[in-house]
């Protein structure tokens, strides 16, 4: 696994790999033994892992490669509600796509945790809820954190509004 630069100038994790093995496959059994901020952003499929002279794995040439990782196939199920729509622009501009559908799981999309908060901040400012970063991991889709959000707004008591003091955390 390697550090390399996304198209965004953020980092991000790559990892090269060779063998017979799909990126959605290899991502998949990943999640399943790794906490989701050490599964790799984006895979790099190549026939064989250069080496160098003495047989062992240049990272010099692995250093050298791009790292720009083609949009994975994926049906796109639009936004239905407002808080939907809200969350897939945010992601939409944060990872620098098109379009959010909402069962994507913007990890798979190339989300980290650094642009996870950054998503967290947005929430906050268009929702006025704070989440914890622990409801993004578990929640990585819109239709799942639009769940969250709507809950939240069902349940909060009904107050006049107020300067925008104190917030209190909220985590599920």
């Amino acid at each position: 696994m390697l550090v390399g630069e996304d198209g965004g100038g953020d980092n991000r994790l790559f990892a090269c790999v060779a063998g017979d093995i799909t990126p959605a496959a290899l991502r998949e059994h990943l999640k399943e033994r790794l906490p989701q901020y050490m599964v790799p952003g984006a895979f790099v499929l190549m026939d064989q892992l250069p080496l160098t002279a003495n047989g062992k794995l240049d990272r010099q040439a692995l250093a050298a490669l791009s790292f720009e990782s083609p949009a994975p196939a994926r049906t796109l199920i639009a936004p239905a509600s407002a808080t939907e729509k809200t969350l897939a622009a945010i992601w939409s501009e944060l990872l620098g796509v098109e379009t959010v559908s909402v069962d994507d799981d913007v990890f798979d999309l190339g989300a980290h945790s650094l642009m996870a908060m950054r998503a967290l901040s947005r929430v906050r400012d268009a929702f006025d809820v704070d989440l914890a970063l622990r409801n993004l991991f578990e929640h990585p889709t819109v239709a799942g954190l639009a769940g969250i959000i709507d809950g939240l707004s069902l349940a909060a008591p009904r107050t006049p509004a107020h300067d925008g003091g104190d917030r209190e955390e909220v985590v599920l």
